[in-house]
């Protein structure tokens, strides 16, 4: 029966392992990648059902500065 050289052995084995940690490297990273869109798309629905109640109580035409809080009328610009 005819084998492999150590050395030809030894280098595609090394190439299979490394092969397979890089399968499931990017197996992991799909699994992650999955949990994160879950994770946004619960947001987004948070987030949606949050700014319908404000829209709500405080009209459509009403725009919030994310950084104090305040609540204006959105400017009527005319062109």
């Amino acid at each position: 029966m005819t084998k492999l050289t150590e050395t030809e052995f030894t280098e595609i084995k090394e190439l299979n392992e490394k092969f397979q940690k890089a399968k499931m490297g990017l197996g992991d990273l799909e699994i992650t990648k999955k949990a994160i869109l879950d994770e946004v798309g619960e947001m987004k629905a948070q987030f949606a059902q949050v700014e319908s109640s404000l829209i709500h109580k405080y009209g459509a035409d009403s725009v919030i500065d994310m950084s104090t809080g305040e609540i204006r009328e959105k400017d009527v610009q005319t062109v």
